[in-house]
């Protein structure tokens, strides 16, 4: 009985106590409560904070619970949640709620703590002109070729060959041409290339004349059965290239080299016209062999493609040739060559794509 009253109050106790709490109630302005205890727990909170978290206090020891540091603002949240819900003793929901507040402060934390990364700054692609190609070409090629007679066999007569003003002739052409070529550059610095290139090109320049120039003098009229004829077929080189980037993916550049030439020279004289004594006709063909130079401008149309537009210019000395040989008719002559050639080519450049 004695541990039962001193379990349970009085009834007269009891109902006292419940008849006076509505009227402290009710003398107080609605919310003065609320307010008074927010303003007495900031208060309480800063000083506290103040006092105790650097100290052996509130802040080591939650942090040693909870096996990471916290902070002001994080131990503030913490009291906070105590002091408001200490009256419901669930532990439960205290440590419910005080691990939410700090796994929530700490992720924040972390985030506001995170670097800044910048993202890299855009660095637009340059070419790279290191690399095999191969392309393939068309243009046009202008040959100057002028024919010398020096001599003529006729013991006879000693006819001068250059007595004739048809002699020496010109024997110019312009032919269409088209071809390949492939070769490899090395880009050595931000705006030098140089390569090695080759190409090969078929074309038919060729000029035909009446008779054969200086077997004729002015009283022996050039005989129209008698007749001339110069070719230029085929023609390559190898040549060295050095260039220069206007721009990464624009090359003005120059190139020289080694240059061959296929040659054609014929002959034809009939036993009816002045000069032969008998039919005759000869074909020489030769392989000149000379130099070339020339220059142009190459670009990167797209990732691995090259267009070029070049100029070139090419000297192959002389082809010296006697026609009828041993006969009464032979004929001595040289010929002087030299070609011009423009043309446009399109190339694909081996390797990864351009960077």
């Amino acid at each position: 009985m004695n541990g039962q009253k001193r379990l349970f109050a009085p009834a007269a106790y009891s109902s006292r106590v419940r008849s006076t709490r509505p009227a402290v109630r009710s003398q107080r302005p609605a919310g003065s409560y609320s307010t008074c205890r927010k303003s007495h727990l900031a208060v309480w909170l800063d000083n506290i904070t103040a006092t105790n978290f650097n100290r052996v206090s509130y802040g080591p020891v939650l942090s040693t619970v909870l096996s990471k540091p916290i902070d002001k603002l994080q131990l503030k949240t913490i009291i906070a949640a105590i002091y408001w819900n200490a009256s419901m003793k669930q532990s439960s929901f205290l440590i419910g709620l005080v691990a939410a507040t700090i796994s929530t402060a700490s992720f924040a934390a972390d985030m506001s703590e995170r670097a800044y990364t910048k993202a890299p700054a855009y660095i637009a692609p340059t070419s790279n002109w290191t690399g095999a190609y191969i392309g393939a070409q068309v243009g046009a090629r202008w040959s100057n070729s002028t024919w010398t007679t020096t001599a003529l066999e006729d013991p006879v007569s000693n006819i001068d060959p250059f007595a004739s003003g048809g002699n020496p002739s010109s024997f110019n052409s312009t032919t269409f041409k088209g071809g390949g070529y492939a070769g490899y550059n090395y880009q050595f610095a931000p705006s030098w290339v140089v390569g090695l290139e080759g190409d090969i090109n078929w074309g038919d320049g060729k000029r035909t004349a009446a008779g054969i120039p200086g077997a004729y003098t002015l009283t022996l009229p050039r005989a129209a059965l008698d007749s001339t004829t110069v070719k230029q077929g085929w023609d390559a080189s190898i040549r060295a290239r050095l260039g220069f980037l206007v721009t990464p993916s624009t090359m003005l550049f120059g190139t020289a080299g080694v240059a061959w030439q296929d040659a054609s020279l014929n002959t034809s004289c009939s036993s009816a016209g002045l000069w032969c004594v008998e039919d005759r006709n000869e074909t020489f063909n030769t392989v000149k062999t000379g130099w070339t130079v020339g220059g142009g401008l190459e670009t990167k149309v797209w990732t691995n493609w090259l267009a070029r537009v070049e100029y070139r210019y090419a000297d192959y000395g002389t082809i010296d040739h006697e026609f009828f040989p041993a006969t009464i008719d032979a004929v001595f002559m040289h010929e002087t060559l030299k070609t011009h050639t423009v043309s446009v080519g399109l190339a694909y450049q081996f390797g990864g794509p351009a960077h």
